[in-house]
C-alpha cells in the first residue's frame, strides 16, 4: 500500500471537514424516523420546516418523492 504524502493527508482531512451530504443522503439517513413520525401524524410540512432549520431546504413534494424512492429501493432490496 502506498504511503500518503503530507499533502495528500492534508487534502483528505480538509475535504472530510468541509464535505456536505446531499439532501437525498440526509433524508435517507432519517428515513426510519421520518416514517415513524408520519405514522404518528406528523405532517410533511412540519418535517420540511424542521429540515429547513438545519439548512436543508427541500419542498414538500421533493421530500415526498425522495421518501417514495427510498421505499421502492428498500422493497427491491428485500425481494
Amino acid at each position: 500500500m502506498k504511503k500518503k504524502t503530507p499533502l495528500e493527508k492534508e487534502l483528505l482531512s480538509y475535504t472530510k471537514k468541509h464535505q456536505t451530504k446531499s439532501k437525498t443522503a440526509v433524508i435517507t439517513e432519517l428515513y426510519d424516523v421520518i416514517t415513524i413520525l408520519m405514522s404518528e401524524g406528523v405532517s410533511l410540512e412540519h418535517i420540511v420546516a424542521f429540515l429547513k432549520t438545519k439548512n436543508i431546504t427541500v419542498s414538500r413534494d421533493y421530500l415526498k418523492t425522495v421518501l417514495y424512492r427510498i421505499r421502492q429501493k428498500r422493497k427491491l432490496e428485500n425481494e
